[in-house]
């Protein structure tokens, strides 16, 4: 019915930082997607992004998946995302690097591409904002081709390639799921369009994507990609702390929200603010508008809840935020489950949230909420 996957920032929060801490966060991680698999998750997805202190210390993910590859047996491994811009990873590498993960994962990588969503991302790299969305989707098609080709070429935009015959292959029959992150709604329509899943990375309450999933439905069964393999999927990823009452969860995972919200603000809507790139002008609009658009609460809801719980409240109301009870978290899934998508994706270390805290999260969420929805 509905299957479930895990998301890690690797995010170290706010400094000044202890000695040791990126490394220390490394292990948690790790243990953390460990446990996510023993109580019962399907997906693990690490993401890639660079130079953004505090937000996130994933810049390698693909190192990190070959570790957790060793570590587990049965949950899916996925790139949320690899960045797809060529001066960041070229895509032959891509195809690579992600061969060998299917292979010593014995056939669970998934992977997830992006264009990157940050300003500095991109100039850092040497990439042209207005470039990102036809050099993505170049890397899709390539990447289709590649896999089920035994030789290959291609002449386009970004990208010239010889003849080659690229190796390992995939153990996976053409090749591995291909995604793609969506951060605007209009990206739903490109995936369509190219035949791949949809990783909805923060996009909005299950109101705000019933119909451009719908859409998304009705568009893919169209998607002829050169591999033949269609990845008719949707995902949607939402912040996740569970916890023996709404009280305490809201209480202990508030603080943390708002710092997490606080780096997106910062890091993702805030430079794009002046931007003339019409490929992220739905950053633009929304740095002129309230990122989260959160119902009103009356008096009786917020009594006896600090400024920070009550916030969090409001984005479970809206089902942007799958924070509360086991009952409270199993009626978010419903939310979700009942505007058609495939797998929702929880972020569950934000801020500065202790590495137990987490753990004692998951174990409640995988032995209350999980069984209920199980596919």
């Amino acid at each position: 019915m509905v299957r479930f996957g895990i998301i890690s920032e690797i995010q170290p929060g706010p400094e000044p930082w202890e000695a040791g801490l990126e490394a220390r966060l490394y292990r948690e991680t790790l243990d953390q997607l460990v446990r996510a698999e023993a109580v019962g998750f399907d997906y693990a997805w690490l993401v890639e992004h660079h130079f953004l202190t505090g937000y996130s210390s994933s810049s390698a993910p693909e190192a990190f998946l070959g570790w957790l590859a060793a570590h587990t047996s049965r949950i899916r491994l996925g790139h949320g995302v690899v960045q797809v811009n060529p001066p960041t990873n070229h895509v032959l590498r891509i195809a690579e690097r992600a061969a060998v993960l299917d292979i010593i994962s014995e056939g669970r990588l998934d992977v997830g591409m992006g264009r990157a969503l940050t300003h500095i991302e991109l100039e850092a790299f040497g990439m042209d904002p207005a470039h990102t969305r036809r050099a993505q989707e170049e890397v899709i098609d390539i990447l289709h081709g590649v896999w089920s080709s035994e030789r290959f070429s291609w002449k386009g935009e970004h990208y010239a390639l010889p003849e080659v015959r690229v190796h390992p292959r995939p153990v996976q029959s053409p090749h591995p799921p291909l995604w793609m992150a969506a951060t605007q709604p209009g990206s739903l329509q490109v995936a369509a369009r190219k035949g791949v899943g949809v990783l909805a990375l923060g996009l909005g309450s299950p109101d705000l994507l019933r119909q451009p999933i719908a859409d998304y439905r009705a568009a893919v069964a169209g998607a002829h990609p050169a591999s033949g393999f269609v990845n008719n999927q949707v995902a949607a990823a939402v912040p996740m702390f569970c916890a023996e009452t709404d009280e305490e969860a809201l209480e202990t995972f508030g603080p943390h929200l708002e710092t997490f919200f606080a780096y997106v603000a910062d890091y993702i809507i805030g430079p794009w603010r002046n931007t003339e790139s019409e490929s992220y002008s739905f950053y633009r609009d929304l740095a002129s508008d309230r990122l989260i658009d959160l119902p009103a609460l009356t008096p009786d809801q917020v009594t006896g809840l600090s400024p920070a719980a009550a916030a969090a409240k409001a984005g479970v109301l809206s089902g942007f935020f799958c924070v509360g009870s086991p009952e409270t978290c199993a009626r978010c899934v419903d939310r979700w489950r009942d505007i058609g998508i495939d797998q929702l994706v929880l972020n569950c270390q934000l801020g500065k949230l202790p590495h137990e805290s987490i753990l004692r999260s998951l174990d409640l969420f995988g032995q209350e909420v999980v069984p209920r929805f199980a596919v």
